[in-house]
């Protein structure tokens, strides 16, 4: 990994962590996503503009670059998201289960306006 994306990275995870005291609604909707090429069953429990939580049955290394897609519900209709984002975070949740913190990066505006429709 060259040293620009290590800052990228970096930047992004600080931006997250700065709007993570933002606005976060429950989501718990199935979700597929993959890391590092594996490709995993998840699902969310929360949302908001920077980033999601979600559950899986494995620990996420941190800074793992990952891609998730899920449908979001947004007035009565589903909406199906596929975002990229960088483990923030993992921890023990439950005996056989990990949740893990995401957070957002290169999110288009289309799924911004989404995201935030379905916060309001």
């Amino acid at each position: 990994m060259t040293d620009d994306k290590r800052e990228a990275i970096k930047a992004a995870i600080a931006d997250a962590l700065d709007r993570r005291r933002g606005l976060r609604k429950s989501l718990s909707v199935p979700a597929g996503m993959v890391v590092a090429g594996k490709q995993l069953t998840a699902r969310t429990v929360d949302i908001g503009v920077g980033g999601l939580a979600i559950e899986v049955d494995e620990a996420l290394p941190a800074k793992a670059e990952c891609h998730i897609v899920f449908n979001l519900p947004v007035e009565g209709r589903g909406h199906t998201l596929r975002l990229q984002a960088t483990v923030v975070h993992a921890m023990r949740n439950r005996a056989d289960g990990f949740k893990v913190g995401l957070a957002l990066m290169n999110v288009s505006a289309e799924n911004t306006r989404l995201i935030e429709r379905f916060l309001a």
